[in-house]
């Protein structure tokens, strides 16, 4: 699913909002990734991941990265977690600091592809 919904997501949805401002083009493939998944109570969590991989795909100039991401949520809700109700506290502990730091190299990376000079030929 993670290699699908990516390239419908942030493959196709992302590409075709090209000219539309970074917000904008967030916000929609995040509104549009959380309703795809078809529940009420998981469209802020599912729409909060459709936007954090929007960002991901647009700092790095590609869609792997996103795919990756993407495929680990998965195995991580399919494999780690199970059927738990409620996410531990340990949990929370690991993830929001390696999520920050996730974004910030991701941003940072953006900043010097964006910055780098042109190759001379």
């Amino acid at each position: 699913p993670a290699i699908f919904e990516e390239l419908l997501f942030r493959g196709a949805l992302l590409s075709g909002l090209a000219g539309q401002r970074t917000w904008a083009r967030v916000l929609v493939v995040a509104v549009a990734f959380g309703i795809f998944h078809v529940s009420f109570f998981r469209f802020l969590p599912t729409a909060f991941l459709g936007a954090l991989l929007a960002l991901a795909t647009i700092w790095t100039g590609s869609i792997f990265p996103a795919m990756a991401w993407h495929a680990a949520n998965n195995a991580i809700a399919a494999f780690v977690l199970e059927d738990m109700e409620r996410l531990p506290v340990w949990a929370f502990t690991v993830a929001l600091p390696g999520l920050a730091i996730a974004l910030y190299l991701l941003w940072r990376a953006s900043r010097t592809r964006t910055q780098s000079p042109a190759p001379i030929d």
